[in-house]
């Protein structure tokens, strides 16, 4: 368990890190370490929903769109 957590706090470290330099594979991990944690959010609502976990799923949406949507832009300014 340790070294899964250790593991996890890396990934989350060298996010951090290519989000501050801003680059494009970062928000890529971001986005996708989002939409991981979909189907546990989805889950808890079914076993008891409550405004805590319709909460998280929703700021979890919020940021999932946000991050999509400023790769797309970034996708169509490189066409451009």
């Amino acid at each position: 368990m340790a070294g899964m957590a250790a593991l996890y706090s890396a990934i989350r470290f060298v996010e951090a890190y290519g989000l501050w330099r801003q680059k494009t594979w970062a928000e890529w991990l971001a986005l996708v370490g989002g939409c991981i944690y979909l189907p546990l959010e989805i889950y808890e609502i079914h076993a008891k929903a409550s405004i805590v976990h319709v909460s998280a799923l929703l700021i979890n949406l919020v940021v999932i769109v946000l991050m999509g949507l400023v790769l797309l832009q970034k996708q169509r300014g490189n066409h451009a």
